[in-house]
């Protein structure tokens, strides 16, 4: 056989009531209900004499409690309320943190990209090998010290090795009342006061 000739087409769909599903009225329920309070354990019986299902019975009983069984003027619509759709919004440009994402245009210090911040790390990352054998907990403390000190004078604009050699040189007899002069963002400044100092005299 074809299929294409045996094909059956559907020309008519009716809904049939058999008769398996019973419509309940508002005070068949409600009596239905109060029998099933009657005593205790009596739900499942009360159901299995009417022929309904537990959870049909539940949702029933629920009703009750909340109050809207056995209700006058119950009816079987529920208003729909249509409401406009509003348009659907984009997602936030840049995960909704536009505002710091455009810090940058504001603000002349800060940079586009990161990169500065990668490459004073490069130092690091290419001795790293270096930095597992500092010989001790003290020595590698050391180190992550001395790796501080150089890495704020790069980032004040100072030669590190000329602002150290001058530190070491004159911490000694400096008082303590003027350490802060050894830093080097004073020390930077401090420098170009003084050759101003020496032409003017």
């Amino acid at each position: 056989m074809d299929i294409a000739t045996d094909c059956r087409q559907v020309t008519r769909l009716e809904i049939v009531d058999t008769g398996r599903r019973r419509r309940w009225s508002e005070e068949a329920k409600l009596r239905i209900v109060e029998e099933s309070y009657s005593a205790p354990r009596q739900a499942s019986a009360t159901a299995r004499r009417h022929g309904i299902s537990n959870p049909l019975l539940f949702a029933w009983r629920k009703a009750h409690r909340e109050g809207r069984l056995g209700e006058s003027g119950v009816c079987d619509f529920v208003p729909a309320v249509i409401v406009a759709e509003q348009p659907k919004k984009g997602p936030e440009p840049a995960g909704g943190r536009w505002a710091d994402f455009t810090r940058f245009s504001d603000d002349g210090r800060i940079c586009l990209s990161n990169n500065a911040a990668e490459r004073a790390l490069r130092g690091i990352a290419l001795g790293k090998r270096n930095w597992i054998f500092a010989g001790s907990q003290r020595g590698a403390e050391r180190a992550a010290v001395m790796l501080t000190l150089i890495t704020t004078a790069r980032l004040n604009d100072v030669d590190p090795k000329a602002w150290l050699a001058d530190v070491l040189g004159r911490i000694a007899d400096l008082p303590t009342s003027r350490l802060h002069e050894l830093l080097p963002w004073q020390w930077k400044r401090l420098r170009e006061v003084e050759p101003e100092d020496q032409q003017a005299a």
